[in-house]
């Protein structure tokens, strides 16, 4: 009887670990080289009060970091086709600028 329990044992184990090698070695959590955010005018955030070259640099880099990149790379309100792509573009231009989203390119 023990011995079966000592096979039974060996062999759960030996599937185990076989099951383990089918598994990447490392699972990289690391995010990539740059990516693009669209943030909604009112996140609370402050991304859309300043958008000109001097303090929208400065929001844009701190929203990066936020992110887990180093710093911005381009900023400024997102195209409205390239946010409602699903609706004809005279519609989605027709949007009032102050409720606009930012689109924030972050980088590395």
């Amino acid at each position: 009887m023990r011995r079966r329990f000592a096979m039974l044992g060996l062999v759960a184990s030996v599937l185990g670990g076989a099951t383990l090698l089918d598994m990447p070695a490392v699972v990289s959590g690391e995010a990539p080289l740059s990516a693009t955010f669209v943030i909604p005018a009112d996140d609370s955030y402050g991304v859309a009060e300043c958008t000109t070259p001097a303090c929208g640099k400065v929001v844009a880099d701190q929203w990066c970091a936020a992110q887990g990149y180093t710093r911005a790379i381009t900023f400024g309100e997102a195209d409205p086709t390239e946010v409602t792509g699903s609706i004809k573009a005279r519609l989605a231009r027709s949007s009032l600028p102050e409720n606009r989203p930012i689109s924030i390119t972050c980088g590395r």
